[in-house]
């Protein structure tokens, strides 16, 4: 009954317009998320992943038409012959389990500290007059730092996880030295250094641990 309900993210006023709004049932709890988890904490493929699929559709669709029309059809809607081919399993919502894999204390406060660095970063950029360039450059970095975190919450090999990481603390390197030659304030600067300095010392930290695979989930 909550299926394509409630769209509204701050006020339900359009929700009562449209018939779209569904009051909360105590004996039926709703379950937040989409229907086809994705089993990961990647933004960017959280942001792609219903583009990858649709555009993996249009490719399998044996119709002109049907590869037309499921880029402006109603949500879920999917060719006959593509669904016949290639069925999509909805899980049964009563048998729901939370995506959530089991890590060790250490990586879940080095995610929760680069979660807390990503949100100050987005702050600073809010509030700063930077330059196109420089934007972009805090851009990629901000997207680099997410997805990183993300792929070690998703237990990425280590070894995989830690070349991504060095060249991500690199960049950030170049980019405070780019920005004492820009003028960047002191506090800016000793931030982001202290910043890599915390970074790197998580990192040698994380890379004497072996890949965790069963240990207990923590909160």
């Amino acid at each position: 009954i909550y299926m394509d309900r409630n769209y509204g993210g701050l006020f339900i006023i359009w929700d009562r317009l449209f018939g779209t709004f569904q009051e909360e049932q105590d004996d039926n709890p709703p379950i937040y998320g989409i229907r086809g988890p994705l089993h990961s904490f990647n933004p960017f493929k959280a942001i792609t992943h219903i583009y990858v699929d649709m555009a993996r559709d249009s490719w399998h669709a044996a119709s002109w038409g049907d590869k037309l029309r499921v880029w402006v059809a109603r949500t879920g809607w999917r060719p006959a012959d593509v669904e016949a081919r290639f069925p999509r399993a909805k899980p049964d919502l009563a048998e729901f389990k939370k995506y959530d894999p089991p890590i060790s204390r250490q990586v879940a406060w080095y995610a929760f500290f680069q979660l807390v660095a990503v949100f100050v970063l987005l702050n600073v950029m809010e509030a700063a007059a930077l330059s196109y360039a420089t934007g972009v450059a805090l851009w990629a970095l901000l997207l680099a730092t997410t997805v990183t975190t993300a792929l070690r919450l998703d237990k990425w090999p280590s070894a995989r996880l830690l070349r991504w990481e060095w060249l991500r603390l690199a960049s950030v390197v170049v980019l405070l030295g780019a920005g004492l030659q820009a003028g960047f304030s002191s506090v800016l600067l000793l931030s982001g250094t202290a910043y890599c300095l915390i970074s790197a010392a998580a990192l040698l930290a994380l890379a004497g641990q072996a890949d965790v695979e069963d240990l207990p989930a923590t909160v």
